[in-house]
């Protein structure tokens, strides 16, 4: 061999060094393969702490969670597969629905529902629907939903018979998430944990329905002091009131 050879020789052989199986290499791959898993959980686990909420990517959000609600998440994200610019379809849906209001007047009527015009103004021209109207929604689908605040909860039961309850949140910035795969301890920790409103859209009855003591009842369940902290002295009815009433407001 010349020695030109012998030094390419070498050389090739050095290179080689590095993926040779040898214990300083089998020590750099084990040391590789250690922090990688790591890195990988922890993207995992905060992956698993958001998909259970849903907030649509739309303007008509409460619509679209009674879409998904109704429909199903795969077909919520097939229908934004297929259609990049969804106003006229969500239009048409919207539409749609007012014939199906208009259909079943009996059915409002029997749980008390007199907004029917409410809601076929938001439908028909209103960007985005109110609460009235998504519960009436609710209503046309057989729906049951669990609307959770941040003291508070109200349960909108259509049918008795269906123990699938889904769980509709109002978040501290007044946006809305549905909560995904819900097990049924979560909604009994709601139920344990916070007030029932009388309605969705009313937290508690008026001061003069209530006692002082059953004032003081509610005030103990939300943790609301009935004591002054300033002057020692217990809180008049209207004061604790006052506190829940404020507590119970986002």
């Amino acid at each position: 061999m010349s020695p030109n050879n012998a030094l390419e020789h070498n050389d090739v052989i050095d290179k080689l060094q590095y993926y040779v199986l040898n214990s300083k290499n089998i020590g750099k791959i084990l040391r590789t393969q250690i922090k990688k898993p790591e890195k990988i959980k922890k993207i995992e686990k905060q992956k698993v702490k958001r998909t259970n909420y849903f907030v649509p990517n739309k303007e008509d959000v409460l619509f679209w969670i009674f879409y998904v609600i109704h429909n199903g998440i795969d077909e919520y994200e097939m229908f934004n597969m297929k259609y990049k610019n969804s106003s006229n379809i969500e239009k048409q849906m919207k539409i749609d629905y007012i014939k199906k209001i208009r259909e079943n007047k009996v059915l409002f009527k029997q749980h008390k529902i007199q907004t029917i015009c409410t809601c076929e103004n938001d439908l028909l021209n209103e960007k985005i629907i109110t609460f009235k109207t998504f519960f009436a929604l609710c209503l046309l689908e057989n729906i049951n939903v669990m609307y959770v605040e941040k003291c508070s909860y109200y349960e909108y039961i259509i049918d008795e018979d269906n123990s699938n309850v889904y769980v509709l949140h109002k978040l501290e910035d007044g946006s809305y998430a549905f909560e995904m795969n819900v097990l049924e301890e979560i909604k009994k920790y709601y139920k344990n944990t916070k007030l029932k409103m009388v309605s969705y859209c009313k937290h508690i009855q008026s001061l003069s329905f209530y006692k002082i003591d059953e004032v003081k009842e509610i005030a103990e369940f939300l943790k609301v002091p009935l004591v002054n902290s300033s002057n020692k002295k217990s809180k008049s009815k209207q004061e604790l009131y006052n506190n829940i009433s404020n507590l119970l407001l986002y």
